[in-house]
């Protein structure tokens, strides 16, 4: 989720014949702001920056909803509430992990118990973003109004530091790594309420870690995954409107093509099942969506 405030330009899409999926609203009670997605197989864990859509006021009205995976999926209850503006969420075995405004917090999903927090206020980040796992005891932390990623250490002493770039991420958002590629993928939702944000990767086995564009298109970019090592799908809001695209980009051939038939209002940080279907909040219309990806 970014920064929504200003007046914003509609970028025009130039994409190729695209594959087009049904969209699928799974949700029957409105949420309000929701974020990000994630599963432990059983329920879907959504963050939501609250009834106000303020993504960096410590407000207190975020939530973590629960939502039962089922053919008829409806909110089951508050997971966790009292949040500011909670964003990214990942799941390692049973502790679910959430940004929120400037800390990563960890709770205990049996309990719903707070089991600790990261505080990175010192960085002078408002906006902690998306995560990225590394692996079970490290995680990547995007902090998008600062343009910098973070390397978070999950081991007794809960430590964190810059990863350090050569060259500046207009606005990272989403992040996705793949342990195959030792690559960190990146999307920038842009700065300055310009949609000049890029997609590309950052090669972690060179000394020198440099950000490589996979495609010249510029955008609001916000979720992101990898599917088979070579198929990125990226999420663009285009306005702040229902304008949001779905993309899958082939990094073979760099064929660009829309997953969505219908304008998503919105389109967040969003989850891949083991069936290929996109699991996507609908932040500006409080809905979670389902696509089918091929």
């Amino acid at each position: 989720m970014k920064h929504l405030k200003g007046t914003f330009a509609l970028v025009v899409l130039l994409l190729l014949p695209a594959f087009i999926s049904a969209q699928e609203k799974i949700n029957n009670f409105a949420l309000y702001h929701p974020e990000s997605i994630a599963t432990d197989g059983v329920y879907y864990y959504i963050t939501d920056i609250g009834k106000e859509l303020n993504p960096v006021g410590k407000d207190g009205d975020g939530i973590i909803w629960r939502m039962k995976i089922s053919e008829k999926t409806s909110v089951d209850s508050v997971f966790i509430s009292g949040l500011n503006a909670p964003k990214g969420t990942v799941i390692i075995q049973k502790t679910l992990l959430a940004t929120d405004v400037d800390k990563v917090i960890a709770f205990d999903i049996p309990s719903g118990k707070k089991k600790y927090e990261i505080d990175m206020s010192s960085v002078k980040s408002n906006f902690l973003n998306d995560i990225a796992i590394k692996d079970d005891s490290t995680l990547f932390v995007s902090a998008s109004d600062i343009n910098k990623i973070f390397i978070v250490h999950l081991s007794a002493a809960l430590y964190f530091e810059e990863l350090v770039l050569a060259d500046t991420i207009h606005g990272p958002n989403g992040l996705i790594f793949s342990q195959k590629q030792n690559r960190l993928y990146v999307c920038g939702f842009g700065s300055n309420n310009q949609p000049n944000g890029e997609i590309g990767f950052i090669d972690l086995s060179s000394d020198k870690k440099t950000f490589m564009k996979i495609i010249d298109r510029l955008g609001y970019y916000d979720g992101m995954a990898l599917i088979n090592g070579n198929n990125l799908i990226v999420t663009d809001w285009v306005a702040f409107e229902k304008k949001g695209v779905i993309m899958k980009i082939n990094m073979t051939d760099m064929k660009i093509e829309n997953v969505n038939s219908t304008p998503v209002a919105g389109p967040a940080d969003f989850m891949l099942t083991d069936k290929n279907e996109i699991i996507i909040p609908e932040m500006i219309e409080g809905n979670i969506l389902k696509f089918k990806v091929q």
